[in-house]
């Protein structure tokens, strides 16, 4: 069973987000990753997705074709090229709680085992060495490692090590860096079969491309080892690392509440003081970062008198006595009196009524003012790369999206005007106006967004997903959503010049409250509906249960019920694969792919599927559910190829990033904050 990452919930399998935390559960981002680094607690942020599309680069190097998967308990490896399959693990151990096999089907095991084996597993760039686990203890991540060539005749096991908490290889797989249980950090040489410590007490650390220096920080400090064996103190005790570049030639910082840049050769520079968080750096040098400014508002703030002036105007009633029949010389009199004092009376229990209800209203109005209420609030700054400039107040960290190239940013800023107050009638008790205060402080909030220094307020009300191109000249927001509703009105607005251009309907009825993570190949991490700067990607009618709906591509519709987790993008070729006609008990669907406004039907009754570099596409069919296995196929030039039967996952580390990610993007963005292991 997995284990989300921030608290140590146990959490399902299918499961995108902790139940416990709301921490985004990344399917092979945990820490055994190639080029990222593998040493660090990701805490997820406000960054809701609209579709879970997986896309991939086509655009990579030939190379050896090599399948993993696992059948038996064991990991295995297929040569496409020689066509043949081998055996990596004789007996592969996965040593769980007993507790949490009890109840365990065997479809759930095999799911636990494949995602086991998945994030300990990578190949290298060029196809022709694996890295896999030997043994995964499930409690404490940690596990054994092992290499192996798959190009050379005798394809050679070499053991790396034991009790490894997780690696990362360079670019070309000669290089394995590793940290163990005991926090100790390691450099293996693929080459050599030599294994050098490097240090203790390893907070975090990163290598180059080349594999030529490490980048890495102690409780002592923070230090560069080149292959020459030179260590260089770059700075003392820190707190953050925000951005690295791929050769670790230039990064940002922090230490204490001071943001740093250091470049190779030069001394460190302080770009800013009394920084609470840096948000995104950028290659340019640029940066958005928040400086604390806690925001303390009293219930009044938020709480617009409606009853004001009718409560000033209220007295208590005077006293309305009965009439009495002695007073009366006939009866026709005494009812006519009677009949007049039912009105008054009438009269006297409305105001006597309106009355209590102003008393307890001044009552609610004494609490109201004397409570204050404290959240995260931010002054939002923009470093341009020389000169730090303060864009905004009060802003929340909620709800913030970058742009992935250029700096533009949006955010929201509080925004307590009477429009958006709640009525002081509508208000039951104190504790009802906090509750709703905390569920709801976005309707308190109005979106900006900020193109460099410069911000402009846009007009989106809801709570919804907002997602910038890369290139940052376009942006889509979900808005107009019906109460109790989940679709809503898709808008397009174009940034010109650096000036937002006016919001135009783009599309209705989309759905917006998906929470998936998408993984890709090509540097990018993204949890947006904008895949890349020509294709937008989203989802109609999409079904919870069964996570399925309507695809649609530029406002053209793919297919329907459309498994949406199980769906892959290439940016470059505009490729679609995905699985149709979903059905969620069987948990199989038919597979197809499209292009060019067509769709074709690749197999029927595919439960899981994986691209390869040269876009064949694998997958598993003809699955059950009661044990756990399904047959493996190969989709190679229009024709489905068995590769082998009984397999129980398919190892998928081609979402694993082969080249370097943007630890950037990762660290200090909207998506996550890096904090450092202690």
């Amino acid at each position: 069973m997995r284990k989300c990452p921030n608290c140590k919930n146990k959490v399902s399998k299918g499961m995108n987000f902790c139940d416990q935390c709301g921490t985004v559960l990344q399917k092979n981002k945990r820490i055994f990753t190639g080029k990222l680094c593998a040493f660090v607690v990701c805490i997820a942020v406000i960054a809701v997705s609209m579709t879970a599309l997986i896309y991939f680069n086509m655009e990579i190097s030939e190379s050896p074709e090599v399948v993993m998967y696992v059948k038996d308990n064991e990991i295995f490896y297929n040569n496409l090229k020689k066509n043949h399959s081998v055996q990596l693990t004789s007996k592969f151990v996965y040593d769980m709680d007993v507790s949490d096999t009890e109840d365990m089907t065997e479809r759930e095991y095999s799911d636990e085992l494949t995602d086991a084996i998945e994030y300990g597993s990578l190949l290298s760039q060029d196809g022709k060495i694996v890295f896999y686990p030997g043994k995964v203890d499930e409690e404490s991540d940690v596990m054994s490692l092992y290499c192996r060539k798959v190009d050379t005749s005798d394809e050679k096991t070499v053991k790396i090590g034991s009790d490894i908490l997780g690696y990362q290889i360079n670019q070309d797989a000669t290089v394995v860096v590793f940290v163990k249980e005991n926090e100790q950090l390691y450099r293996y040489d693929v080459n050599s079969d030599k294994t050098e410590k490097i240090g203790d007490d390893i907070r975090f650390y990163q290598m180059s491309d080349d594999g030529q220096k490490l980048l890495y920080v102690n409780k002592k400090g923070m230090y560069q080892k080149k292959t020459d064996g030179e260590i260089e103190k770059l700075d003392g005790d820190i707190n953050q690392i925000c951005y690295v570049n791929g050769d670790l030639s230039k990064l940002v910082y922090m230490k204490d509440d001071d943001v740093y840049q250091k470049t190779d050769g030069m001394d460190k520079v302080k770009i800013a003081s009394d920084v609470e968080r840096v948000l995104k750096v950028y290659d340019t040098g640029e940066m958005y970062y928040f400086k604390s400014d806690p925001v303390s508002f009293k219930l009044t703030d938020f709480i617009w008198d409606d009853m004001e002036e009718e409560d000033k105007n209220a007295e208590w009633p005077a006293t309305v006595e009965p009439p009495v029949w002695w007073d009366y010389d006939t009866e026709e009199e005494y009812d006519q009196a009677y009949a007049l004092y039912e009105e008054e009376k009438d009269r006297y229990d409305q105001m006597y009524e309106a009355y209590m209800k102003k008393m307890e209203r001044d009552e609610l109005r004494n609490q109201i003012s004397e409570i204050e209420m404290g959240g995260d609030g931010y002054t939002l700054y923009y470093f341009n790369g020389m000169t730090e400039m303060k864009l905004e107040e009060q802003v929340s960290y909620a709800g913030s999206f970058f742009a992935q190239d250029v700096p533009v940013m949006a955010y929201r800023v509080y925004n307590l005007g009477r429009s958006n107050q709640i009525k002081l009638s509508d208000i039951e008790s104190v504790e009802s106006i906090q509750d709703q205060i905390r569920s709801s402080r976005t309707s308190f909030t109005e979106r900006t967004v900020a193109v460099g220094g410069v911000t402009e307020k846009i007009e989106q009300n809801s709570d919804s997903n907002l997602v910038i191109s890369d290139d940052g000249k376009i942006l889509y927001y979900v808005d107009d959503i019906p109460e109790e509703e989940s679709a809503g009105e898709l808008y397009e607005i174009e940034i010109v010049d650096g000036k937002l251009q006016k919001a135009v309907l783009y599309d209705s009825d989309v759905y917006t409250e998906m929470r998936i993570p998408a993984y890709v190949w090509n540097e990018k991490y993204t949890y947006t509906i904008l895949e890349d700067d020509e294709h937008l990607i989203y989802v109609k009618d999409y079904q919870e249960d069964s996570d399925c709906g309507d695809l649609y591509i530029n406002k053209n519709k793919i297919d329907y019920d459309v498994c949406i987790s199980n769906s892959l993008y290439d940016k470059e070729s505009g490729k679609v694969i995905y699985c149709a006609d979903w059905d969620a008990e069987d948990e199989c669907g038919t597979l197809k792919l499209y292009i060019d406004g067509n769709s074709e039907k690749i197999a029927d009754d595919v439960h899981d599927f994986d691209v390869l570099q040269n876009g064949d596409i694998l997958y598993i069919c003809n699955y059950s559910l009661r044990s756990g296995e399904g047959e493996l196929y190969l989709y190679e030039n229009g024709k489905n190829k068995k590769i082998d039967g009984a397999v129980m996952g398919i190892i998928k580390y081609n979402h694993t990033l082969r080249q370097r990610e943007n630890l950037n993007d990762l660290c200090a963005g909207n998506k996550f904050k890096m904090v450092m292991h202690k």
